[in-house]
């Protein structure tokens, strides 16, 4: 399955709306894209320009963070399995909290149903568990609805 890469131009005002866009082409570090209005324009990714595949929690998170942090409340594992199964490679409980504080969700929220996760994915289809008690590390191995993508780091 293929991933758009995605543009979110956040607004510099507040109030403003938010603009969503499918990446082109890149050449080094400048992207084409052509945004949902069908204007296109060739910008460099940065503080108000976020990249992310369409189909990730990233970008659900760029444009409507609150809809992550209730989904998280929701359906706490589906959230985590959808984690691991983005980033593609085993995370720590402390990797996997930091990702989901970076998309919006509280620490204190993640801590208190971080016990009823782990326990969960220790006995889900599809999760590995390694390494020892208290440096555990999951990784997604079953059917993945969203593939890993690779993004460009930002400087």
């Amino acid at each position: 399955m293929e991933h758009d890469l995605s543009v979110v131009r956040v607004p510099y005002l507040p109030g403003r709306p938010i603009r969503v866009g499918t990446v082109l082409t890149q050449e080094g570090e400048l992207y084409l894209v052509r945004w949902d209005d069908g204007a296109e324009e060739e910008i460099k990714p940065g503080e108000y320009e976020l990249l992310a595949p369409r189909d990730s929690l990233r970008f659900a998170s760029f444009v409507d963070a609150e809809a992550v942090r209730a989904d998280f409340e929701a359906d706490p594992l589906g959230i985590v399995l959808r984690v691991l199964g983005e980033n593609g490679t085993p995370m720590t409980r402390g990797q996997i909290a930091t990702y989901l504080v970076d998309l919006g969700v509280e620490r204190k929220r993640f801590a208190a149903k971080w016990r009823k996760v782990q326990t969960a994915l220790a006995s889900t289809d599809g999760v590995t568990v390694s390494g020892e008690a208290t440096d555990l590390a999951f990784a997604w191995d079953g059917e993945l609805a969203v593939e890993p993508v690779a993004v460009a780091e930002e400087s």
